[in-house]
């Protein structure tokens, strides 16, 4: 069980704390690396819950407003019991990045399980190999991280590798006729992105994992909420185990990359993203049946991080 009271302290005062922070770059990878695990596991909760592939709930499917609502609101009430006492209402000195923040990432889930809905989990994954580019790009722009020449060759390196093995561009012509389903991958990517600028930037400012957490939680149920309303579906008995699962998975993603975010650089975690594509295609391959390469893809990710791990300095 999380105690919060044994995490208070570590990142409380920006100027001591996350400056050694930042002198573990490799435990934010890992914590980044965990987030993927959990992410897709529930990119195969909302595909099967939305009714989309060969999921048995097509007749009884949920819309996906209302899965991103439900699994907010059951993340933010496990949460609540065990932060609240000690949730630290001072750091609320960002309102407008925290809103916003909220705001990217409600849209970036939305609009990613409508990619999901429309799109085979394989093709949408390899097609939102854009989002680390769009990542790395916004991060030198508006947290001005500096990207060395090794760093440059090793992003440029993982999201190539990410093209190849997870034949991008065959998606993008066999979906080439399917431009809603292409539009919703995009703007995921971009929301995505700049949710994870803001999420660093406040960490920047001292804002530690457990606060960065619920948080993000106490803004992001109350936008999703409306278009939940709007397109509400009643629900039915057998659709609880998965909300809850859902709930528990999006409390572990979101804590994971707050972690991440404080520990490592955005351009840093990039080239990690190869690691997503690749548990994303076994979710994919193992529940829905849509991928027969995932053993190369397996191979292309260790020999990355072997990559990564030789160039960790850069």
């Amino acid at each position: 069980m999380i105690n919060p009271s044994n995490q208070s302290s570590r990142f409380n005062t920006p100027s001591s704390s996350l400056a050694s922070d930042r002198n573990q770059p490799w435990l934010g990878a890992a914590w980044k690396i965990a987030s993927f695990a959990c992410g897709a596991l529930l990119n195969g909760i909302a595909r099967y819950l939305s009714g989309g592939g060969d999921s048995t709930l097509s007749a009884a499917a949920l819309p996906v407003y209302e899965i991103v609502f439900f699994q907010d609101l059951i993340a933010l009430l496990i949460l609540l019991p065990l932060y609240f006492k000690s949730f630290e209402f001072k750091q609320f000195t960002h309102l407008p990045v925290h809103f916003f923040r909220g705001l990217t990432s409600a849209a970036a889930v939305i609009t990613w399980y409508f990619a999901l809905f429309y799109l085979p989990l394989a093709d949408a994954v390899a097609i939102s190999v854009v989002g680390p580019v769009m990542g790395v790009i916004l991060a030198r722009w508006f947290l001005k991280e500096k990207l060395k020449l090794l760093r440059i060759i090793l992003i440029s390196s993982s999201v190539l590798s990410a093209v190849f093995v997870m034949q991008t561009l065959d998606a993008l012509k066999g979906n080439s006729t399917n431009l809603i389903g292409l539009l919703f991958v995009f703007i995921s990517a971009l929301c995505f992105a700049l949710a994870k600028v803001s999420t660093r930037y406040l960490a920047e400012k001292g804002c530690n994992a457990r606060f960065l957490t619920l948080s993000l939680l106490l803004f992001i149920v109350p936008v999703s909420v409306v278009p939940a309303i709007i397109h509400w579906v009643p629900l039915e008995l057998y659709h609880l185990p998965w909300l809850i699962l859902a709930g528990g998975l999006t409390v572990l993603a979101i804590a994971c990359v707050s972690k991440a975010l404080i520990y490592s650089e955005v351009s840093f975690l990039a080239p990690f993203d190869i690691c997503r594509f690749v548990l994303n295609a076994a979710v994919g391959y193992y529940a829905f049946t849509e991928l027969p390469t995932i053993s190369a893809m397996i191979l292309a990710s260790i020999f990355l991080v072997f990559v990564s791990w030789k160039v960790r300095t850069g």
